[in-house]
């Protein structure tokens, strides 16, 4: 079909009508909490881009919209309002903290009730290694030793049975075993 054998009154008609110009919209200024707006931007990707210049109004207005939770007092206001009810602990930020202050931390110090402080080895405890802990000996070695002599005994222990039970048993691996 060629070019020529369309209706061009018909495509005149739509022609005409794809081109005229539609209504130009006027940007719309709304408000809202924090001020007005207008809508920018391609649909699925609007954002409100606000008219009015906000320095720290922005900020004023999440906290007054939001509980004080969201914001703790500060830490020395905390601290004097725990003192205040004799609390000895009290949380800042999801942390704990003492209500001791500095002075009484040193009154403390000066009359004697802290831990003394030992420079004598001999009381101190030695910590265990990771190796004490579990196996209950400090070297390989150690470990090796303890063991073969455990071996030995049992073994010992196993012939005299046999001896005491009237079964048979090596006389001469029973004196060696007991001798070394």
């Amino acid at each position: 079909m060629s070019y020529r054998s369309v209706d061009s009154e018909a495509y005149k008609k739509a022609y005409a009508n794809k081109n005229k110009k539609k209504k130009s919209k006027a940007k719309k200024v709304l408000k809202d909490e924090k001020g007005t707006f207008e809508w920018e931007g391609v649909r699925g990707r609007r954002k409100k881009k606000y008219l009015t210049n906000f320095s720290d109004a922005q900020p004023k207005a999440k906290k007054d919209m939001t509980s004080n939770k969201a914001y703790p007092l500060p830490f020395g206001e905390t601290f004097r309002q725990a003192k205040a009810r004799g609390d000895k602990t009290f949380r800042w930020k999801n942390k704990q903290y003492h209500t001791k202050t500095k002075d009484e931390l040193e009154a403390k110090y000066e009359k004697g009730e802290h831990y003394p402080i030992t420079s004598d080895t001999s009381k101190a405890k030695s910590k265990k290694t990771l190796r004490e802990k579990l196996t209950g000996y400090s070297t390989q070695a150690g470990y090796d030793e303890a063991k073969s002599k455990r071996v030995k005994a049992k073994r010992i222990a196993k012939m005299e049975a046999r001896k005491a039970a009237g079964k048979s048993y090596s006389k001469k691996n029973l004196a060696d075993l007991k001798a070394s």
